[in-house]
């Protein structure tokens, strides 16, 4: 277990294959797609106390356009798992 500071906010991880993780998410798809941007380099901002997002990803690269919010309970987890995939190979450069 590692405590990490996030945004002035303190949360307890635990270490992944590919480096820090906070609280799952509750689908499997979304929890992959976050999993696969941590790994390309994207940082998981806590969101609060929103009812509606889960967390937010932000590109380290500080690119204002690459981020985006992970809801809690979409409409359609799968869609929103191949959003969050999208948006990371957007900003890697591997999306034509």
């Amino acid at each position: 277990m590692v405590l990490l500071t996030l945004v002035n906010k303190t949360i307890s991880l635990d270490l992944k294959e590919y480096g820090f993780s906070m609280k799952k998410h509750p689908n499997k798809h979304i929890r992959e797609a976050i999993e696969y941007a941590v790994e390309n380099g994207w940082d998981i901002v806590e969101t609060g106390k929103s009812g509606h997002a889960f967390c937010r990803l932000k590109c380290i690269l500080g690119h204002a356009e690459h981020q985006m919010s992970i809801w809690s309970t979409p409409k359609d987890p799968e869609t929103h798992a191949k959003q969050i995939l999208r948006k990371v190979k957007q900003c890697t450069g591997d999306e034509q």
